[in-house]
This record gives C-alpha cells, structure tokens and sequence, in this order.
C-alpha cells in the first residue's frame, strides 16, 4: 500500500500541483477510474507509469505534501468530482467538465 501511496502522490503531484485541492482530486479520481477500467492496466503502477499518458513523471521531494491526499483517495475517502472520467487536458473539450485549469472526460 505504501509504494501506491508514493505512486499516487507523484503523479498528483506531477500533474496538479498547481490546482485548487478539487483539481488535485479529480486528477487522482481519472488515476483510478483508469485503474477500473479494463482498457488500461489494472495496477497503479501500470496505469501511471504507461507510455504517454502522464508529463514528466520521476521521483524529487515535492510528492511527499501529497500522500495524506493520495491515502484519502485510496481508502474512498474523497468524493469523486468527475464521475468516471478517464481523461484531463488543460484544454477545452466539448462535453468536458472544466475544473481549474484542467478539462475532464
């Protein structure tokens, strides 16, 4: 559980630190909702670490003010703001839901 905690973490922090707390929910929310999805791996790991979908991913000390989010996340403590969303983009989507900077489908 503690490496999908790091790994969650990382990629929240990679991909939203600069959004609002609901930003950086909705960005774990589409983590796991591709983790559900039997279209992508069914690890954590798989579906973070899998070729082209996440930027620039690696490890420094910056994911660590993440984990308490990523816990929360992984224990379903966190109400999910996009519904079963797979993707986000900081660009418009038509039919997106548009959360900070991020649009999610």
């Amino acid at each position: 559980m503690e490496n999908e905690i790091k790994e969650l973490a990382n990629a929240i922090f990679h991909e939203a630190r600069g959004e609002s707390r609901e930003g950086q929910i909705a960005v774990g929310h589409v983590i796991l909702n591709r983790v559900k999805d039997r279209r992508y791996p069914s690890s954590l790991r798989g579906v973070i670490w899998q070729p082209k979908q996440f930027s620039g991913l690696r490890y420094h000390g910056g994911w660590q003010r993440f984990e308490q989010l990523a816990r929360d996340l992984l224990a379903g403590k966190v109400p999910n703001p996009v519904g079963n969303a797979l993707f986000f983009r900081n660009f418009r989507r038509n039919g997106a839901k548009r959360i900070g900077n991020h649009w999610f489908w």
